[in-house]
Parts: C-alpha cells; sequence; structure tokens
C-alpha cells in the first residue's frame, strides 16, 4: 500500500536486523517487532499501542540500535 511504502522510505534501517517495515502505523495499532542478534543468539521485542513502546529483553550493547529504531518509528519508549 502507499502508507507502507511512504513508511519505508522514512524509516530507513541503518541494518539488515531492521529492514523489515512495520505492516501498521505505530500510532495507531498494537505493534510488534522481533529482533534476534547472531551474536548472543537472543530476540529483543518492541511492543508498542498507541505510540508508546516497551523493550523487552534488550540486548545492552544493542541498546544503542533498539533506540534509534524506536525513534525512527516515531514511538516514545516508556518501559524497558
Amino acid at each position: 500500500t502507499n502508507f507502507t511504502n511512504s513508511l519505508q522510505q522514512q524509516t530507513k534501517p541503518s541494518s539488515t536486523l531492521l529492514s523489515t517495515p512495520p505492516t501498521t502505523p505505530p500510532t495507531m495499532a498494537l505493534f510488534f517487532r522481533q529482533i534476534f542478534d547472531r551474536e548472543t543468539c537472543t530476540y529483543t521485542y518492541i511492543l508498542a499501542n498507541k505510540g508508546k513502546a516497551l523493550l523487552i529483553d534488550p540486548v545492552l550493547e544493542l541498546v544503542e540500535r533498539d533506540a534509534k529504531l524506536i525513534k525512527e518509528l516515531g514511538l516514545d519508549l516508556v518501559h524497558i
């Protein structure tokens, strides 16, 4: 759809781990993103609703990556 194409152009992820665009606007619906880290073999999750996000099981060394993605998606991080 036009919205998905527009969102892909706006977010421009910097990592292949972050290359999948969201399927719904994060400020309007429930949003879920699973991010796998190959080095630690762990998953981090971003869950959001109405523009408010929480970060589940972040990898300490990759917190900057996660914060950047949350900002690119236009979400406000409210809980880790």
